[in-house]
């Protein structure tokens, strides 16, 4: 029974006219030209290549002896994800072939250098005689880093 009546509304739909826009007096029906075709200049696609090519260079120095963005490996994907709106270097880094990593670690370093770090806590030449033969079976470095520890 639902198939019969499904039957008949799609009957019904099928055979109802499509109505026209009601239009004023001395006014046409025109469509509307699409956005694409009104002012849309060719584009030049050697020109986009070449640009391309000369930012793969610029970007990824062991690329630097292309002639053509067909010898890049997967340029078929490369040009892909350029037509999908993504810049050169994000295309490259999709395709694993990012340019020379800069050093994102400088931030881990100290600010001041390792030999300058401890500079304020040294023994003299006396205390570490001394320190010596306290600890005859401990070296001077040993020595060095106990009174350091001890007075801080």
């Amino acid at each position: 029974m639902e198939n019969e009546i499904m039957d008949e509304n799609l009957a019904s739909v099928a055979e109802t006219p499509v109505q026209e826009p009601i239009l004023d007096e001395g006014e046409e029906n025109e469509a509307e030209p699409l956005p694409e075709q009104e002012t849309a200049e060719p584009i030049d696609y050697a020109k986009m290549a070449e640009q391309d090519l000369l930012a793969v260079r610029r970007l990824c120095p062991a690329l630097s002896e292309l002639e053509s963005l067909s010898e890049l490996p997967s340029a078929e994907r490369f040009g892909e994800l350029r037509e999908l709106g993504l810049s050169v270097a994000e295309a490259l880094g999709a395709l694993g072939l990012t340019a020379a990593k800069h050093d994102t670690r400088s931030h881990l370093r100290a600010s001041v250098p390792r030999r300058l770090g401890d500079a304020g806590v040294r023994m003299t030449p006396s205390e570490l005689e001394i320190a010596k033969r306290l600890f005859p079976r401990l070296g001077e470095r040993e020595i060095t880093r106990l009174y350091r520890r001890v007075s801080q």
